[in-house]
């Protein structure tokens, strides 16, 4: 039994938490798993989420808001676990400053940076587009371990959740979920909506998330008039149940590394449009019919158009490398590598 530590500052909850949730729950079922958490810029929501997301199994080891290194430091001196897995950079460059004395690992969620994370042991790259930007050196120590999506259980109907939202049973609904932040693009989803609307004025538009840019996304619908058009549904942590309710589901991303929430629209069965970005072109490939480039709202409205007139055949997406009984084998056999201990796998 290996003793595994994750270290992660939140600064929201989103993919990157999701993953580390999902990843401390399957090794629990071999391992002695922890997870420590300390108060990001959003003064400790996204970490507390987190907490209560956790399998009981996993122990949850918190940092105080100030002196979080130092903290760090004397937490994982007393712990002396066999491995440290480092999740973001906050939380990866406290982990290099204290050197724990043994291996650590490092995922790459939003990309790789010279000087931070090719210091670590081991490194985990999210897309195999990534190790183009990784210097060889530190390449040979990397591996590719998709995020994954786990089969929808317990989903509502369509009639159900539109019921659920408050939405029309008949209306075209277009939706969006992640952190609301300038990154995200969900300012370019609103303004493609209030174009999309001269042509379908039955659409209507959902976003699931909270984050710093909520105020200036109700700002920018109230001044295109958009009404009731827009329904701002907050942070849901079940919000894979109201998915069914979309006939479109929106990856606007400025920059995306990797794109949960595209294989969790594809889970649930909706079609998806997203940016031509790094992540959504490994996911789903050059010729997708549903993909736009970043920041241009009008051929956004198109595209949003074209599949919801059906003048464009929607492809399916094969998930089968997203599901985490093909990931799981390989954080384990990297960790194997870095410890010397066994390989095992559970998923």
């Amino acid at each position: 039994m290996t003793s595994i530590a994750h270290v992660m500052i939140p600064h929201g909850f989103g993919g990157a938490e999701k993953h580390v949730v999902e990843l401390a729950g399957f090794q629990a079922d071999d391992h002695q798993v922890m997870v420590i958490l300390g108060p990001g810029e959003d003064g400790g929501v996204g970490a507390r989420h987190l907490a209560e997301a956790l399998d009981p199994r996993v122990s949850v080891v918190w940092l105080p808001a100030r002196l979080r290194t130092a903290a760090l430091f004397w937490k994982l001196l007393a712990l002396c676990p066999d491995i440290v897995h480092a999740h973001l950079n906050t939380a990866a460059r406290r982990v290099l400053r204290c050197r724990p004395g043994c291996p650590r690992v490092v995922t790459l969620h939003n990309g790789f940076r010279a000087g931070l994370h090719d210091r670590f042991d081991g490194i985990i790259r999210i897309a195999d587009y990534q190790a183009r930007l990784i210097p060889a050196a530190a390449r040979q120590r990397s591996i590719t371990v998709h995020n994954w999506v786990l089969p929808l259980t317990g989903g509502l109907s369509r009639a159900d959740a539109r019921a659920a939202l408050g939405l029309p049973a008949d209306a075209a609904v277009i939706g969006g979920m992640g952190r609301l932040e300038v990154g995200k693009g969900f300012d370019v989803l609103v303004a493609a909506y209030a174009r999309l609307r001269a042509h379908r004025p039955d659409a209507r538009l959902v976003l699931f998330g909270q984050g710093a840019e909520m105020a200036a996304l109700r700002d920018q619908a109230a001044q295109l008039a958009l009404g009731d058009g827009v329904l701002f549904a907050g942070f849901r942590p079940d919000v894979r149940r109201y998915l069914p309710a979309l006939d479109l589901g929106v990856v606007a991303s400025r920059h995306e590394p990797f794109g949960l929430t595209l294989l969790e629209y594809a889970d649930a069965g909706v079609p998806v449009v997203a940016t031509r970005t790094e992540g959504p072109l490994e996911i789903l490939g050059t010729d997708h019919p549903f993909l736009c480039p970043p920041d241009d709202a009008p051929a956004m409205a198109d595209i949003l158009r074209a599949a919801l007139d059906g003048r464009v055949p929607v492809p399916p997406i094969d998930l089968t490398r997203f599901r985490p009984e093909v990931q799981m084998g390989r954080i384990s056999a990297l960790y194997a590598q870095l410890t010397g201990a066994p390989s095992s796998v559970s998923a």
